[in-house]
């Protein structure tokens, strides 16, 4: 089938639940994603695609209204960082959507804020037992089941790759 005529994926809201636990917190709350959903990000990083910044600079969301600026616990969100030890749970409502946040980034244009968390489950109930799922730029189809995501630790070779570029060498 020509890729143009596929219809969209079906809207996630109804094929898995998302639930968040939120920095020095032991408690999970479920997040409810806005209508239509069509992607789920979870990034750790500031930017995305090239530069891009899904979690966006001011205090709302610019697309969907879900999220604005404070979490499920009623906490204000901070800025995405790499090094917090937060996640950052964004939603995309589809293709047109997704290339306003890439193209128009610029101009405020950010995903659907769902929440900022220490960790993340997402309960995969799929009625077609598949959900197209993809991390690092490696897709693959998921089974109905339970992906739990959390920040785990960091690296510092960057830091020492640049200590050791700035060491004299020796002639």
């Amino acid at each position: 089938a020509c890729p143009c005529c596929v219809e969209p994926p079906p809207p996630l809201e109804d094929q898995i639940d998302v639930m968040v636990r939120e920095k020095n917190s032991n408690d999970w709350i479920e997040v409810k994603l806005p209508s239509p959903t069509r992607a789920v990000i979870i990034p750790n990083l500031t930017n995305y695609a090239g530069g891009k910044s899904l979690w966006g600079t001011c205090a709302t969301s610019s697309y969907l209204p879900c999220g604005a600026g404070r979490s499920a616990s009623g906490n204000e969100y901070s800025a995405a960082a790499h090094d917090d030890g937060l996640l950052e749970v964004v939603a995309i409502g589809g293709i047109y959507h997704m290339g306003c946040v890439l193209g128009c980034n610029k101009l405020g244009i950010s995903a659907a804020r769902i929440a900022q968390a220490a960790e993340v489950r997402i309960r995969v109930r799929s009625k077609s037992n598949k959900t197209a799922m993809q991390i690092d730029g490696e897709p693959w189809l998921q089974p109905n089941a339970t992906v739990h995501i959390r920040h785990f630790a960091m690296a510092s070779i960057l830091g020492m790759l640049r200590a050791a570029a700035a060491e004299p060498r020796a002639s």
